[in-house]
């Protein structure tokens, strides 16, 4: 599930040493990525050979769709929601233009059930939080609570 930054002016993901972390419904944190310089137009996957490092750049951007492998992550609080990736830099956009434009991360549920959404969020390395609602969740229809889900695989 892709979430798009959609003109927030509070949260930001620099292009160079940045964190973003994520986190679930009680405060604790579940995954975090990092990278120490973001390309333009490039999107930046976990490292397959070490989970621990910085993340790298894609081959290509593939919001909403499987990425390639990825390293067994950090484990900071148990949870089978994860970041699958993250595109810190657009080139023909502003950072804070609305999706498809703009900032946004991916999130994989890889676990064996469909998760809730509600109450979970992201933050910048500043701690600043975006929550995961209605202007930031792509797809989200308010007209069908299945839309705070993410299905397993997905």
């Amino acid at each position: 599930m892709v979430v798009a930054r959609n003109a927030n002016t509070n949260f930001w993901m620099t292009n160079t040493q940045d964190t973003l972390s994520l986190y679930d419904a009680n405060s604790s944190i579940v995954d975090e990525a990092s990278w120490s310089t973001a390309g333009s137009g490039v999107s930046y996957i976990e490292d397959p050979a070490d989970a621990y490092a910085d993340w790298i750049a894609a081959n290509n951007s593939t919001p909403g769709s499987a990425n390639g492998g990825g390293a067994s992550p950090p484990t900071y609080s148990q949870s089978d929601l994860m970041l699958s990736e993250v595109f810190p830099n657009p080139v023909f956009t502003l950072d804070n233009s609305s999706w498809p434009g703009g900032e946004w991360f991916e999130i994989y549920n890889n676990g064996s059930t469909t998760m809730n959404l509600s109450g979970w969020s992201a933050h910048d390395a500043a701690g600043n939080s975006l929550p995961f609602n209605q202007s930031h969740l792509v797809g989200y229809n308010p007209t069908d609570s299945n839309s705070w889900m993410i299905a397993p695989g997905e």
